[in-house]
C-alpha cells in the first residue's frame, strides 16, 4: 500500500503538485495549503480533540474505581509533537557532513554514513 501524505492524496502526487507550485500556479499553492492543513487535523487536532472527549467519560480499564480517563500527558506530547512538526517544516535541513576517518569522538563527530552511501 503506497504512503499518503493525508487522506485521499498519496506521497507519489507530490511530486507533480511540487512541480505546479514552483511554477507559480496559484491554484497549486491553495491544494498544498489544504493538504497542510488536513494533515495537521488528521495527525493531531483530531487525537487532540478525542483526547478531550475521552477526558469526560470513565476509564473503563481500572474496574475497582470509576476513576476518570486523564489524557493530559498524551495531549501535551501530541503538542511537542505538532510544535517540532511546525517548526521543521519552516527549517530547511542543514547540508551533512560526513566525518572521514577513524571516529574522533569526544573531540568532534563519529557519525559516518553507510557503506556505499555518498555524502551530501
Amino acid at each position: 500500500m503506497e504512503a499518503s501524505l493525508c487522506f485521499g492524496f498519496l506521497k507519489s502526487e507530490w511530486p507533480a503538485l511540487k512541480t505546479r507550485i514552483d511554477n507559480g500556479d496559484e491554484s497549486g499553492w491553495s491544494e498544498a495549503i489544504g493538504l497542510f492543513e488536513r494533515r495537521m487535523k488528521e495527525r493531531f487536532f483530531s487525537s487532540i480533540d478525542a483526547l478531550v472527549a475521552a477526558d469526560t467519560k470513565p476509564d473503563l480499564s481500572n474496574q475497582t474505581q470509576n476513576a476518570p480517563c486523564i489524557p493530559g500527558f498524551s495531549i501535551m506530547a501530541l503538542c511537542c509533537l505538532l510544535i517540532d512538526t511546525l517548526q521543521g517544516s519552516r527549517e530547511r535541513p542543514l547540508p551533512s557532513v560526513a566525518p572521514s576517518g577513524p571516529c574522533s569522538f569526544p573531540g568532534g563527530l563519529c557519525i559516518k554514513p553507510p557503506s556505499g552511501a555518498s555524502a551530501q
